[in-house]
């Protein structure tokens, strides 16, 4: 009878045993059995009630990885889409950027070429040995470059102001 009796809370202890190491490697799908009332019984119920708390625990861990992995992804979406808002932008400022650099260069080959006349016939008109026509032809030159010249500066003076938003 003792043998029974003990060969009987043995292998009820190997079972909790086996379920205490299946808990701790990560099983809490399968359950303790054990459904006695005695101090084994209280045990397994206490076995039971922990696999079944922490099984609770680890869906509701995972429920809130996978919302944190949502949220990562949202973030890292806008995040991307920041990056390529900002890289656009970077290439509008660095298309605008050459546009300007573009226009000062040819600004100012157009306004060093009627300064270049102007001054060039300034020096013809020192020459005393040049006729009244030459000089006259001298001066006209000189006036049509200046009104060139004017009207480029004017042209800039105007763009200026339509980018400052002050043109009227």
């Amino acid at each position: 009878i003792v043998w029974f009796l003990v060969g009987g809370w043995t292998r009820r202890l190997d079972r909790l045993v086996a379920a205490s190491r299946r808990i701790a490697q990560g099983d809490l799908n399968t359950g303790c059995d054990d459904q006695r009332a005695d101090e084994i019984g209280q045990l397994a119920h206490s076995y039971e009630h922990m696999r079944l708390c922490l099984r609770a625990r680890e869906q509701e861990m995972q429920s809130l990885n996978s919302t944190l992995q949502q949220r990562v992804d949202e973030q890292t979406q806008i995040l991307r889409s920041r990056a390529t808002d900002l890289q656009t932008a970077l290439t509008h400022a660095e298309s605008a950027n050459r546009a300007k650099s573009d226009f000062l260069a040819n600004m100012s080959h157009e306004i060093r070429t009627p300064m270049t006349a102007i001054l060039g016939y300034a020096d013809l008109l020192t020459d005393p040995q040049q006729c009244e026509t030459q000089r006259l032809n001298c001066v006209a030159t000189i006036r049509r470059s200046g009104d060139h010249l004017m009207a480029i500066l004017n042209d800039i003076l105007d763009l200026s102001k339509i980018e400052a938003g002050r043109f009227v």
